[in-house]
């Protein structure tokens, strides 16, 4: 069977290519990779799920981690309070193999299945390897990276859109980038969570500076105390986790970013002045 290797973050799955061509979008074609030379491999398999794997209690939620025999087991739901699953996925412990199903009859075979359980997965891959999806746009330049965090509407796509127009930055992602610490550095990768490809990039970057968005009437950066910045980090990590333990892990990364970075909180009028006036002063 022919397989495709999936590369964010400096780390691979290799899986199905009937898998990806499925899920009916583009969001994976810059991430589509052949050399492994310094990738971990993780290989999914499809097919149906063992009937012990089959939930059919509701939950409050879409959906769930839990272990199954030292596994990770994620179930994901239509919708909160939904008996049926829809997609199923089965992980070793530390991420390094893995199987996944999806209930065909329930949203077709266009969906694929990634679409939706791929962003947990690779969250719970990326932890297992000092990595951290953030909710935040990203610029790169000359294999530097600087980051934008910041919930929905805090300008992260308006300050892309306002990046972009300079050739000289390559906008890393607008909306959902890959964080990770790589030896001594921290790593700053563009990911296919972001909703329009023009920002899905594969680049990366190290990172040398962390930005609070906030648009406003006028243009001001504000240095913040790593306590800050931590606490505003932690407010835009994608946290699918459940395990005490993980979220130690998850602390700990970001008290070490914080104490690297100190945060700045970014004011900026949404118009041609933003830019000029950060790149000055970055």
């Amino acid at each position: 069977m022919e397989n495709t290797i999936l590369l964010i973050g400096d780390l691979s799955i290799t899986l199905p290519a009937a898998a990806v061509s499925s899920a009916g979008n583009d969001r994976y074609l810059p991430f589509r990779g052949e050399d492994l030379a310094h990738q971990e491999d993780w290989l999914v398999q499809t097919g149906l799920p063992p009937p012990e794997l089959y939930s059919s209690t509701p939950s409050p939620t879409r959906w769930a981690v839990s272990r199954r025999k030292n596994k990770k087991l994620f179930q994901l739901r239509l919708g909160r309070n939904n008996s049926s699953w829809w997609k199923t996925a089965l992980m070793e412990e530390d991420c390094s193999r893995g199987e996944i199903w999806w209930n065909q009859k329930l949203a077709g075979r266009r969906s694929g299945p990634l679409f939706c359980l791929d962003i947990f997965l690779w969250a719970h891959l990326l932890l297992s390897r000092n990595g951290l999806i953030i909710h935040a746009a990203a610029l790169g330049r000359e294999g530097e990276a600087y980051l934008f965090p910041g919930p929905t509407g805090s300008g992260k796509s308006t300050w892309s859109e306002l990046a972009a127009a300079d050739p000289e930055w390559e906008i890393l992602g607008e909306d959902k980038v890959v964080l990770r610490r790589v030896g001594e550095n921290y790593f700053i990768y563009g990911s296919p969570w972001n909703p329009r490809p023009a920002y899905r990039s594969a680049a990366r970057g190290v990172l040398r500076g962390v930005f609070f968005l906030h648009p406003g009437g006028f243009n001001r950066l504000t240095i913040l105390p790593p306590a800050a910045t931590f606490q505003r980090l932690l407010r835009a990590c994608f946290l699918p986790f459940s395990d005490p333990a993980e979220m130690e892990e998850v602390l700990s990364l970001l008290q070490e970013v914080s104490g690297n970075f100190p945060g700045r909180v970014f004011s900026f009028q949404p118009d041609r002045s933003a830019l000029p006036f950060w790149r000055e002063r970055r």
